[in-house]
């Protein structure tokens, strides 16, 4: 009650249903229509939002209608969403008026939910009044778990800089099992499940992901298919699952990249041991500065030749050492050699990401159309019996200092023992 007004309402109601509370005048004589209004505190973790996104409750249509004064303010520590209005003009002794109520039907499983009405004297816009005089209403628990255990999208992303990254097409939400094929180079991919439900849980070859963020990445092998598992447990434990087999292009003798009008071309497949030999040519065109090359290795490659530093590997484990380097010195000699790790954050996410570890340089000067040189690379011989190993030749513009420009721009070479 204020100034002699009651506001009676249900102690709860239900979500997706109409409720209403009635404003009396229990006055003896004519008096200024009071401020109702609805809030929400945020010191409360079970609050239904009057103010915000997704909102719970809202006003219904009241007769006669009046304007809305809504905002979200702080008072003291505690944050306070509300929505207010009052009539202009008096209510007779005894007079009445229904103020209606939207509860508004989520479809979340939740637990019981709470705002509150208030009171405060006519014309008052300050918020003290209708914190200090207010009375809790209860949504009552009305869903039940979702059931919901689809995705509203799938993308399986191919990263490197000459292939289609999205590679799954003509998806539907009931279809459980796609297709897609990579060239020989893109050694590894990733993929961005969304759920249909927003409490639905996500495992990709079974590692949690967020609806929406990307994967770790999952390694291809060359020639054949490798089939990526994503799983979608709805609320209530029903699951379904997603299945995508890529097929990666077979091994070519040669692989070859191109980056500001020259070409680098290194044979497929070396041994422990040998000194490989890559050719870089300058294609047609004017004369340009030499490129930047490089050799990189991948986190996301289990047998991985290593390059450089990794700190994904430690130091003193007697199974790794490092397996590729530059041959020195190249002919003609090189200035000096930048080597090296960095990490890269995959589509944005800031959860998933892959270590590389690189040793490049660049030849100073430039080369005119129909230049060659040799690139050499010295392959270790660890005197380890292990499974065949991959690394990378990588090329960027010349003067290029960064690292995401060559791990877009990279071809694998496979070392077998």
């Amino acid at each position: 009650s204020v100034d002699g007004f009651t506001l009676s309402c249900p102690a709860s109601v239900a979500e997706g249903g109409p409720a209403s509370c009635t404003l009396t005048n229990t006055n003896s004589n004519n008096r200024n229509w009071p401020a109702v209004g609805i809030l929400h505190l945020s010191s409360d973790s079970d609050r239904a939002l009057v103010r915000g996104v997704p909102i719970d409750v809202k006003w219904g249509s009241r007769t006669p209608s009046a304007s809305l004064d809504e905002e979200v303010e702080w008072l003291g520590p505690e944050l306070v969403g509300y929505s207010r209005f009052d009539w202009d003009g008096n209510a007779s002794p005894g007079g009445a008026r229904q103020i209606p109520l939207a509860i508004v039907d989520d479809k979340d499983y939740e637990g019981a939910e709470r705002f509150y009405v208030s009171l405060a004297p006519s014309g008052r816009r300050g918020l003290g009044p209708l914190y200090a005089n207010r009375q809790e209403i209860v949504i009552a628990q009305s869903d039940s778990k979702s059931d919901e255990a689809r995705l509203s999208g799938l993308q399986v992303l191919a990263n490197s800089s000459n292939n289609s990254n999205n590679r799954v097409t003509g998806f539907s939400a009931d279809q459980d099992s796609y297709s897609a094929a990579v060239g020989y180079r893109v050694t590894e991919v990733t993929v961005i499940p969304a759920a249909a439900h927003k409490r639905a849980a996500i495992t990709v070859n079974g590692a949690p992901v967020e609806s929406g963020e990307e994967s770790a990445a999952v390694s291809l092998a060359a020639g054949s298919s490798t089939a990526i598992v994503t799983k979608v447990t709805a609320e209530n434990g029903a699951t379904k699952t997603y299945t995508v087999n890529v097929s990666r292009g077979s091994r070519p003798e040669n692989v070859s990249l191109s980056a500001g009008g020259f070409t680098l071309s290194c044979p497929s497949t070396t041994t422990e041991g040998a000194t490989l030999s890559c050719s870089l040519g300058k294609g047609s065109g004017g004369a340009a500065g030499w490129p930047v090359v490089a050799i990189i290795h991948s986190s996301a490659d289990d047998a991985r030749a290593l390059i450089a530093g990794d700190p994904v590997i430690a130091d003193n484990d007697s199974r790794f050492s490092q397996d590729v380097k530059f041959a020195s010195p190249q002919t003609p000699p090189v200035n000096g050699y930048n080597y090296g790790y960095g990490e890269l954050f995959s589509g944005g996410s800031k959860s998933v990401y892959t270590t590389y570890g690189y040793q490049k340089f660049d030849w100073s000067g430039s080369a005119s159309a129909g230049t060659n040189r040799t690139v050499s690379i010295q392959v270790e011989s660890d005197e380890l019996s292990e499974p065949d190993e991959v690394f990378y030749v990588a090329l960027a513009p010349s003067g290029y200092t960064g690292l995401s420009k060559l791990v877009d721009n990279k071809v694998p070479i496979v070392v077998r023992e």
